[in-house]
Order: structure tokens, then sequence, then C-alpha cells
């Protein structure tokens, strides 16, 4: 069955569960802080032609994959949490004040699943 949701709809189902989300975005901004240091000190190297991030960037970034947070914005049946944009946009500005370049990695990646979600479904090949 195909589901067409509002963005009223969407912004509506979303609120129904706003502590969940703060909760989420307060975690996701005290794991930047606390790495921020030690990946500023370690840095992005270049290895043998593959780039290896700082230990503590990857754990941040697999914290924020277990959280589902990269799937923010997504759709529920693609695998999202199906929130507005308006909390993508506020959890990326929230990251960036803790560190921004792990702000402009869980951006990227937002980015392009809803680029390659948009492409699906305008070629036919995903239905919502």
């Amino acid at each position: 069955e195909k589901i067409a949701m509002t963005a009223e709809a969407k912004t509506i189902e979303a609120s129904s569960h706003p502590a969940k989300m703060i909760r989420l975005l307060a975690k996701t901004v005290e794991i930047a802080e606390a790495g921020v240091e030690t990946i500023d000190a370690e840095g992005t190297k270049l290895v043998d032609g593959e780039v290896v991030v700082a230990k503590g960037s990857q754990e941040i970034f697999e914290m924020i994959d277990d959280m589902g947070l990269f799937g923010i914005s997504m759709p529920r049946e693609v695998g999202g949490m199906n929130c507005p944009m308006i909390v993508y946009f506020t959890l990326g500005e929230l990251i960036a004040r803790a560190d921004c370049g792990t702000m402009t990695h869980f951006s990227f990646y937002g980015g392009v699943g809803m680029a390659l979600l948009a492409y699906g479904v305008r070629e036919g090949t995903l239905e919502l």
C-alpha cells in the first residue's frame, strides 16, 4: 500500500515523541563534545591510499549510526525515523557547535540519502 503523508502529518508524527527526539539530539551533542580534543589531536590521515579517521570520530559515527540518526529524515518505509527536515537541520546545527567536522560527515550522508530517495521515486524504482 502506498503511503502519502503531508508535511503537516509528518510534523505531527514526529512531534508525538518529542522527548525521545530531544534525548537523541542531546546525546549526540554530548558524544561529539566529548571526542573533540582527541579527534583534533589524532586527526585524519591518508594511509596506503585509504582515509583513516581519528578513533574518536569513528566512535562518534558508529554511535550516530546505532541511534539511527543518519536516517533521521528518511521515511520509515526505507528504515528512517520519518522526522521533518527541521529536526535534521537542528541536529546538524547542534553537532556543529560541538565539532564542525562531525557535522559535515553527518550532514553529507543525510543529503545523499535524500537525493537517492528522490531519484528512486522519480525513476520508479522505489515506491513509498
